[in-house]
């Protein structure tokens, strides 16, 4: 997941290892008319329904979609951040899981960037490959929380984007990126309050350009 411009546009399992301890306690020394019993303990088998992140090993499994925080449901200045970071957790839930259906819901569908995106990311994890990184997050962000004639508003952000690698079902290493620390460019999230929630109708570099 790069961040790739429209202008108005930039923007893996651990297998689980069953561990196994043995210990064993002996009887005593001196003769007994039965021998003691070699004791046995395992440890706990790990949960194989538990969140795992993804890695060179595999993608990741069992991740939840984020929640709406409460703040996110209010056309305040306060909601339409927190709505923003909500919006790119639901990213980050498609990269690592090739599920854009959550953001989708929320996201004009003539958002290009949005799409660029998202391209080759769930044929990725349809073919067994899977993604490693890449997480993208809000390092500045500044609204006049004006609206245009539109009913429009569009906070500017920068945003960073973790190091990321993608493989292929096999676990070969196709592609590999370094950290973005987010200086280059400035984003707008162009969001709406429609019918009692946050809804964003397009995302890039403002202007369009």
């Amino acid at each position: 997941m790069t961040l790739k411009l429209h202008r108005p546009a930039p923007i893996a399992a651990v297998s689980i290892a069953l561990l196994l301890a043995l210990t064993g306690c002996q009887g005593p020394s001196t003769p007994s008319s039965s021998p003691s019993p070699t004791a046995s303990k395992a440890s706990p088998t790990p949960d194989a329904s538990k969140p795992t992140p993804a890695s060179s090993a595999g993608p990741a499994r069992n991740i939840p979609v984020p929640e709406l925080p409460e703040a996110a449901t209010k056309e305040t200045k306060e909601g339409l951040r927190v709505f923003a970071d909500y919006w790119l957790s639901l990213m980050n839930y498609g990269f690592t899981t090739g599920d854009y259906g959550p953001v989708n819901k929320l996201t004009a569908s003539g958002c290009e960037t949005c799409a660029n995106i998202q391209k080759g990311v769930p044929e990725t994890y349809k073919s067994g490959g899977w993604f490693v990184g890449g997480e993208l997050a809000i390092k500045s962000y500044s609204d006049s929380f004006r609206p245009d004639i539109n009913d429009t508003y569009g906070p500017l952000m920068r945003i960073s984007q973790s190091s990321r690698a993608k493989y292929d079902k096999t676990g070969k290493v196709l592609e590999s990126h370094t950290a973005d620390a987010g200086e280059k460019n400035i984003y707008v999230l162009y969001s709406r309050f429609q019918n009692g929630a946050w809804r964003v109708a397009d995302f890039g570099l403002p202007g369009g350009s």
